[in-house]
């Protein structure tokens, strides 16, 4: 079986416990972008024994990424920069830290090719990394971001093997634009003339939304839910779509106390709905939250046969007998995850 989904997970404490817990079929191939090379910044693991943990709990293929997306700021977590400044400053030095991973699961782990897309692209960035990724791995994946430079699509069509897989990200880029749709057109050239896998990425959720801003019990209007459906459709022809598992993409910032909210995916109405504590009163995830959600349609309309092997809703579970902190962010984040991916390996 192919994969249908790829949900992009970084490797920070919520995403470590989802990956770790959450069991999945082969439809669902996460992309895990590494922005630390530790889990704690007190912590004396190195970042192949960190990655090697995290990588242990795998039993699917996976993509792997050092993303260079990100924005580094002030605010910026330091563990964060300490790993990341210095490879934004030489974009190859990506490709060492990804080539001390080709022992680890081999076979099952993709590296992911890719650019900083915040500056102008350094042409021939592309082909410098695939000469020194493809010694040690058969299989690579190809992050590009829309719009992108001509000389990206030149370039591919140079190192792209059937075995690779073009990964496409639009980001909060609404899916149906013109652009975008001359540029799928263009993937699908590279797919039909050199038989590549392709993925359509995409930040769901909008960029603008905050906790408060959650209206109870409804649905929120501006998240974008059409690729689950549409992906590969006619229009599109994509082999497969992914985004941040039903999360808000964060730019690691250091933040004081944060709202507490539950952001749902319904698969049954195939939307997002919100549910929101108390402005920066941890506690109201307990008084709050859980008590809108579970007395809520959307708790009691979840198929059984789903709760029993969501680490998601057992969490939720273990919340309602005591068995679990509930006043605890990580733990929501978690359970957001799991039952999003959950999810999506069902309805796909």
């Amino acid at each position: 079986m192919t994969f249908k989904y790829v949900p992009i997970l970084r490797n920070l404490t919520a995403e470590r416990e989802a990956l770790k817990y959450q069991k999945t079929s082969a439809k669902v191939m996460p992309l895990i972008e590494l922005v630390s090379d530790k889990p704690r910044e007190n912590s004396k693991l190195d970042f192949k024994t960190f990655s090697q943990q995290l990588f242990n709990n795998m039993s699917n293929p996976f993509f792997v990424d050092i993303p260079m997306y990100i924005k580094l700021s002030k605010r910026t977590k330091l563990s964060v920069t300490e790993f990341l400044d210095h490879i934004y400053q030489n974009q190859l030095k990506r490709c060492v830290y990804l080539n001390l991973l080709s022992n680890i699961c081999p076979g099952r782990l993709v590296p992911v090719v890719s650019y900083n897309s915040n500056i102008p692209y350094i042409k021939k960035l592309i082909v410098e990394q695939v000469k020194l990724l493809r010694p040690n791995y058969k299989k690579l994946a190809f992050r590009i971001f829309a719009p992108y430079n001509r000389s990206i699509i030149d370039e591919l069509k140079t190192v792209l093997k059937p075995q690779d897989t073009i990964l496409l990200d639009i980001f909060h880029q609404k899916h149906n634009t013109p652009l975008l749709l001359s540029m799928y057109s263009e993937i699908n050239t590279l797919k039909s003339n050199i038989g590549c896998t392709t993925v359509i990425l995409h930040s769901a959720l909008p960029d603008k939304l905050t906790n408060t801003k959650l209206i109870d019990n409804q649905i929120i209007q501006d998240a974008s839910t059409n690729l689950i459906t549409s992906y590969n459709s006619p229009k599109y022809k994509f082999d497969a779509f992914g985004d941040f598992a039903g999360i808000k993409v964060s730019n690691l910032e250091n933040i004081p106390v944060s709202s507490p909210a539950y952001i749902h995916y319904s698969a049954l109405s195939n939307n997002y709905i919100g549910f929101k504590g108390l402005y920066r009163k941890v506690r109201s995830f307990e008084t709050m939250v859980l008590p809108k959600f579970t007395f809520s349609p959307y708790w009691s309309s979840i198929p059984k046969k789903h709760k029993n092997s969501c680490y998601g809703c057992t969490l939720i579970e273990r919340m309602l007998s005591g068995k679990v902190k509930i006043n605890y962010a990580p733990r929501w984040k978690t359970l957001t995850i799991c039952h999003y991916i959950k999810s999506m390996d069902e309805v796909l």
